[in-house]
């Protein structure tokens, strides 16, 4: 692990792929911020906790990939907005909550839950996003969100 603005992560290869460390529980408040360069980022097993804006305005931002064993509980507020290349992310089941904003103005169009309930979800989770399917792959319920007209 590096140690680069009090922020703990793997160093992010020529790729632009970010791989966090197995071991790492968490990742502070706008911990990932500042790789704006970033196309990729996975997340380890033993993530339990993302802070809020850890992932903000990554404009470049493809793809990100939970290993599904991690206890993530929450997707913290604007965690992901910004992120305009962001279209699809599948959620680790141990998601419980979505909170305000945490796809705000992204490129988001489908989200795929992969636990049994749904997790709550904030009104404004998918703030100034075209429309946005919600997918439980588990009980194929579907919900879609417009909030571009809120």
């Amino acid at each position: 692990m590096i140690e680069n603005n009090n922020h703990y992560y793997t160093e992010c290869t020529y790729e632009h792929i970010c791989k966090v460390n197995e071991g790492v529980t968490s990742i502070e408040d706008w911990g990932l911020a500042d790789e704006i360069e970033l196309t990729k980022i996975v997340f380890p097993s033993t993530l339990t906790k993302l802070g809020d804006q850890c992932c903000l305005c990554l404009e470049n931002l493809v793809e990100v990939e939970f290993n599904m064993k991690c206890s993530l509980e929450v997707i913290p507020r604007s965690c992901f907005a910004q992120c305009a290349s962001l279209k699809q992310i599948v959620l680790p089941p141990s998601v419980k909550a979505i909170e305000e904003d945490a796809f705000g103005e992204s490129g988001i169009k489908n989200v795929v839950i992969t636990s049994e309930e749904m997790p709550t979800i904030d009104e404004s989770a998918f703030q100034d996003c075209s429309i946005v399917v919600v997918f439980n792959a588990v009980t194929k319920e579907r919900t879609v969100f417009n909030s571009s007209q809120s």
